[in-house]
């Protein structure tokens, strides 16, 4: 006997709510840390902080590297 199609894509989209949510938060971590380098770049050298800057640059797109990826990919239909 198979699931009815409801409860089967409840599930799939239960599953891609949660993965995409760790996407977004990873991507708007990246997009600040990227963007407070790029767009305060005088106030930055104004206040002599470009050490601290760069190595919380630098520390948001390693964590970003080294966080275990969930593969979206795989839960996604392909439609078209």
């Amino acid at each position: 006997m198979s699931f009815p199609l409801y409860i089967v894509l409840r599930l799939i989209q239960r599953r891609l709510i949660v993965v995409y949510g760790d996407v977004r938060e990873l991507t708007a971590d990246t997009y600040t840390a990227v963007s407070e380098v790029v767009m305060g770049g005088p106030v930055i050298r104004a206040y002599d902080a470009t050490e601290h800057t760069t190595a919380r640059a630098d520390d948001v797109i390693e964590a970003r590297r080294q966080r275990p990826r969930r593969r979206a990919g795989r839960l996604s239909v392909p439609v078209g």
